[in-house]
């Protein structure tokens, strides 16, 4: 299914504030966060390097997993977190796009912490 305007990039983010535990399955749509977007998003943009996002697509149900997290919030070291993600999203004219899925990340031991 074409995300955005087609030639766009699609980049999927998440916010998540991890508890003592850090592993664990989060609603992909709770909490909301200052300007009332979920934790959740797809957000599309013209080029992998461009810092402006054209299209944006919200959580509508689902859930973000972290099955393994290591060193998250240690500063000085690189943080380490994988997991799935299983949820619905929708876009402002009402289009929708469903994400399945793993997902790994690697902190920078700069911004970690």
């Amino acid at each position: 299914m074409p995300v955005g305007k087609g030639g766009e990039v699609a980049r999927v983010q998440f916010a998540i504030v991890l508890g003592a535990t850090q592993t664990g399955s989060y609603n992909a749509m709770m909490p909301l966060g200052e300007s009332g977007e979920t934790p959740l998003q797809i957000r599309t943009a013209d080029s992998p390097t461009s810092g402006v996002a054209s299209g944006l697509w919200q959580a509508t149900r689902g859930t973000v997993t972290i099955s393994d997290a290591r060193h998250l919030g240690e500063s000085g070291s690189y943080g380490w977190a994988s997991g799935s993600i299983d949820a619905l999203t929708e876009s402002r004219d009402g289009g929708s796009v469903r994400i399945r899925g793993t997902w790994q990340c690697v902190i920078d031991w700069g911004a970690n912490g």
